[in-house]
């Protein structure tokens, strides 16, 4: 998902109004932030690289690389407990594409890596790109299908997805960046229900680890929408029950986002943005009162917390580098963990 992802803030009420059934709290819980010291920060020795999308399993951190020599295919690959890039998992292509990719790699709830199939066909055939939702088995090495087609997109990007704790449901952005669409969708079959909301725009979204709420961001938007209007979008930070019903407001007012993940423990939520116009960083939201607190500043994205979560990883961004310019990072997130 692009960090492209900006439009004016709308009136909370107008929202409201645009939602099906909305219930939502007047105000966000607390929208403030708790100064604390910021947690320890480890960069990894995989070197400089194209990276966009990381998955941390029971059996280890998975990372996507492009490759820096043509062919300049996405591929996943295990980062070795010295933090280098390791094996490339043994994903096979896919028959009759001129181009085959994987990419987004994601940890579903029963252990499997999901991840997303990009098949370009040969040009003569006169088709699009296809992209397919798929799972990778670690224990029997095989391949099934996460949703049964192709992922329903109407733009270069192809969505987030978040689980249900029992894989019998699933919800998703289309990844469309200028008005992008929410759906349900059952894993294993072709159905699809489109979420009945009318916000232009939402970046990512995560289910917690008991199933009882779903997080996602998204910004009311402008009618003015486009790149102009992008360059000073906010965003709010949403909670609602997983039938989509009580909706509410936790955090409003930020900008930039580039990543939201739930903690193992369900505790807290990652959420990767700025709130001042200027400071990238990522943030610790406490879902109860809406607080935040400051985890490290830096141009982040993707965070895959470790199955403990002890640890957090993400992929970062030196801007002073010439491309490719992202490395990995790990922050020590133990002293939340054992705070309980």
């Amino acid at each position: 998902m692009s960090r492209v992802f900006r439009f004016q803030l709308c009136g909370l009420l107008a929202f409201c109004l645009l939602i099906t059934g909305c219930t939502m709290s007047p105000q966000p819980l607390s929208n403030t932030e708790i100064t604390a010291t910021p947690v320890p920060v480890q960069r990894l020795a995989a070197p400089f690289g194209d990276y966009t999308g990381l998955a941390w399993l029971p059996q280890g951190l998975v990372v996507q690389s492009y490759a820096l020599t043509p062919p300049t295919v996405s591929r996943l690959y295990w980062l070795t407990p010295d933090g280098v890039l390791g094996d490339q998992l043994p994903i096979p292509e896919e028959l009759g594409c001129v181009r085959f990719d994987v990419r987004r790699p994601m940890r579903l709830p029963d252990n499997r890596l999901g991840f997303i199939a990009s098949c370009l066909p040969p040009i003569e055939t006169g088709k699009a790109q296809k992209d397919y939702l798929r799972a990778y088995d670690l224990k029997t090495q095989t391949i099934s299908p996460l949703l049964d087609g192709v992922i329903p997109t109407d733009s270069g990007e192809t969505g987030i997805f978040a689980w249900a704790p029992d894989m019998q449901r699933a919800f998703a952005t289309n990844g469309n960046q200028l008005e992008t669409k929410l759906y349900w969708f059952t894993p294993g079959t072709s159905d699809v229900t489109w979420f009945p909301t009318k916000i232009p725009l939402a970046a990512y979204v995560d289910w917690s680890p008991d199933g009882s709420t779903i997080a996602w961001d998204g910004s009311p938007g402008s009618p003015n929408r486009g790149v102009v209007a992008a360059l000073s979008a906010k965003f709010n930070l949403y909670l609602m029950d997983p039938d989509g019903s009580n909706l509410r407001l936790i955090v409003t007012g930020y900008q930039n986002p580039a990543g939201l993940a739930w903690s193992p423990d369900g505790r807290w939520l990652v959420l990767i943005a700025n709130f001042d116009g200027h400071t990238d960083a990522a943030w610790l939201i406490d879902p109860q009162t809406g607080s935040r607190r400051m985890l490290a500043q830096g141009d982040f994205q993707w965070p895959a917390w470790s199955p403990d979560g002890a640890q957090l990883a993400l992929v970062a961004t030196d801007d002073l580098q010439f491309a490719p310019n992202r490395y990995l990072v790990i922050l020590d997130t133990s002293a939340l963990v054992a705070a309980k």
